[in-house]
């Protein structure tokens, strides 16, 4: 990543999380059920590969892929959580894994070797959970190979789709209020006309299991439930330490006050209710 430019040379990164073992630490048995379980996530990575070219070659066969938004991304960051999930499921046999009956999860270890420098994976609002890569290409996108920094989100999609459509959103639908978009159109972005669709004034924030956070620009305040994080809020500069590795919160406490007048602020908005513990974080002890 860092030698295509996805990533700078010098950033900071998330070390291995301690329950996780060294790959040289593994037992031959362990190294063969581990390499199978990556094994099985590549074999459906290539399904959907083969699959989304399908969709493309019914696009351009029936001429419509001029006029298509093609848009791919992670919902979330890797998935590494231990959570059990009730089921007909027999994994008993390891000859058997991939096959019908089977559910397989790759587990912390690799979630975290497949998140890059980041902290954590799916389940927490830290860069390794909230932090996806997107492709955009075909209708609005100018250029192509082109990499983008820009701060985005999942909501800016709907806008997105709705800009090139030339379709206003609307305020209300059989006399009810709608609620307003919140997302901003990434169309400024895609035909090179802008770098980014949001300012040093605007935010966004997030909250799943207890665990919360807010973004301003770079800035981040971060709060991870115990024992993943510190139970209090942390202060972060994204743009030299994507990995969350240095608290800054006691070097900017006016800084963390305005992003914690935030976070209330999205509480209040959002109407979030958050819980007296984390069910996550306990499963994952």
């Amino acid at each position: 990543m860092q030698k295509i430019g996805i990533l700078k040379n010098d950033i900071t990164i998330f070390p291995r999380l301690p329950s996780i073992p060294t790959w040289n630490s593994l037992t031959t048995k362990e190294k063969k059920e581990s390499a199978r379980k990556m094994e099985l996530y590549a074999a459906m990575v290539e399904h959907m590969d083969f699959n989304i070219g399908r969709i493309i070659r019914y696009l351009k066969d029936n001429g419509l892929y001029d006029h298509t938004l093609l848009v791919f991304l992670s919902d979330n960051g890797a998935e590494g959580n231990t959570m059990k999930i009730g089921g007909p499921w027999d994994n008993s046999q390891f000859k058997d894994w991939g096959k019908r009956g089977t559910y397989i999860r790759y587990g912390a270890a690799w979630a975290q070797a497949g998140v890059g420098p980041f902290r954590m994976f799916k389940g927490f609002p830290s860069e390794g959970g909230i932090r996806a890569p997107m492709l955009m290409a075909g209708y609005g996108v100018s250029g192509s190979g082109r990499l983008s920094d820009a701060i985005t989100h999942a909501m800016d999609i709907p806008a997105t789709i709705l800009n090139l459509a030339g379709v206003d959103y609307p305020k209300s639908f059989e006399g009810e209020l709608i609620v307003p978009l919140q997302g901003q159109s990434l169309v400024p972005i895609l035909n090179k006309t802008l770098k980014n669709v949001r300012g040093a004034q605007d935010w966004l924030g997030w909250e799943l299991f207890g665990n919360r956070a807010i973004r301003q620009g770079n800035w981040k305040i971060l709060w991870l439930c115990t024992p993943f994080g510190a139970g209090q809020w942390q202060l972060y500069d994204l743009s030299n330490d994507p990995g969350e590795t240095i608290n800054l919160a006691a070097r900017n406490p006016k800084l963390r006050e305005r992003l914690i007048r935030r976070w209330i602020e999205y509480v209040q908005n959002e109407n979030i209710i958050l819980p007296d513990a984390s069910p996550l974080c306990s499963s994952l002890q």
